[in-house]
Formats: C-alpha cells, sequence, structure tokens
C-alpha cells in the first residue's frame, strides 16, 4: 500500500528492464523444494525493508539525476520500469551447474532458471524478443549479467553477510553505453521454506 500510494507521483516508463528476465508464474511448489541442494545461497529468503534500499527514492533520484543531464529541465524521463521493485521473499534452489531463481510478490511468484557456465545464452522473452543470459558463481558471489533487446544491461549479485543469516542482492541497471542508470541493495533474511508457499499463491 505504501508503495501503491506514492506510485501515483511516478510516471510509468517505456518498456526496458520489465521482461529482462523472460520469468514465468511459478505453480508447483515441489519442483522448487527439489530443487534444493548444493549452492549456499540457496534456501528461502525474506527482505528486511529496513536494510534495503528504497526502490521508490532511488527511482526518483535516478529520474531527476537523468532529466538534469540530458535537459537541464523537467521534461524527460530515463527509460525504467517501475518493475524494478522489489520481491517480499525469495528461494533460490540449484545446483553446480544451474540456479533457479523464484521471487514472491504479494499477489503472485515469478521464477527464472540459469546456466552458472558463465557462458552468455539467449533467452526467449514472452513479445517473441531475445535477451542474452549469462551466470557464473565466483568465490561464492552469483553474478549474472541480463542485456535486454534495446541493448540496456542489468547486472546482479547475490552474496552471504553475518554468517549466512543475511543474503545481499545488488542490482545494476546500465543503458546501452555501459552509463548506470540505477543502482539497488536489498537485503534478505534468512527464512523458512513457509513463507512461500507457492502452491496456494498460484491457486489464488
Amino acid at each position: 500500500m505504501k508503495y501503491q500510494s506514492r506510485l501515483a507521483f511516478i510516471p510509468v516508463f517505456l518498456f526496458l528492464f520489465a521482461t529482462l528476465a523472460g520469468a514465468q508464474i511459478v505453480q508447483d511448489k515441489t519442483n522448487i523444494l527439489n530443487q534444493l541442494s548444493g549452492n549456499k545461497i540457496t534456501g528461502a529468503w525474506r527482505i528486511d525493508p529496513k536494510e534495503s534500499d528504497d526502490t521508490l527514492l532511488k527511482l526518483e533520484a535516478a529520474i531527476r539525476d537523468q532529466k538534469s543531464q540530458v535537459t537541464g529541465e523537467n521534461s524527460t524521463s530515463p527509460p525504467i520500469s517501475v518493475s524494478v521493485m522489489p520481491p517480499e521473499s525469495l528461494i533460490l534452489a540449484g545446483d553446480s551447474k544451474t540456479i533457479t531463481i523464484n521471487e514472491g510478490f504479494a499477489d503472485f511468484v515469478v521464477t527464472r532458471t540459469d546456466l552458472t557456465d558463465g557462458i552468455i545464452h539467449v533467452r526467449k522473452i514472452p513479445d517473441g524478443a531475445e535477451s542474452k543470459v549469462s551466470a557464473k558463481n565466483e568465490d561464492g558471489v552469483l553474478n549474472v549479467e541480463i542485456v535486454s533487446p534495446l541493448g540496456n544491461t542489468l547486472k546482479e549479485s547475490y552474496s552471504l553477510a553475518d554468517g549466512g543469516k543475511k543474503l545481499i542482492v545488488l542490482l545494476r541497471f546500465e543503458d546501452k553505453d555501459s552509463t548506470e542508470l540505477l543502482t539497488l541493495r536489498r537485503v534478505y533474511n534468512r527464512a523458512t521454506l513457509d513463507l512461500f508457499d507457492v502452491g496456494s499463491r498460484a491457486g489464488n
């Protein structure tokens, strides 16, 4: 509700990152639980709003900065979608070759699975276009890079903190010239799988 009231004051921007990942709605919780294994970052996580960046404040600041750089006036907006809003919960599942990231929002869950071989793979997205994705585990940190059909990039990193009790998720949005548009830091606390009942959410 806090986000909804503030969103009324923010323009809804043209597609850039909304379908970068080509995510799908998850309908089978069993499939997720069966994938939980080896990776240290795997498991269930709940967002800590107090330790995480305020997404809308950062977005508003990025908009103001972009406007001043482009024209010096409030006449244009940067191409960033409000799809950057944070998932309330995460389940990370995988093995030595793949990682599945399940993102839980208030009324739905989305999922994406990537190979962690560091090689660029082409992913089909809903409108028939293609994005390019690479993922790799490096020294306990999962790094994911997603390039949109327009050439814009989302860089994500997932790492543990506080003895494995917290998951730090860093996101960096760049335009096709590698100019930073927005960075976000999210902190998640380790939780039980009960917080993320995919089957019941998908049935509502």
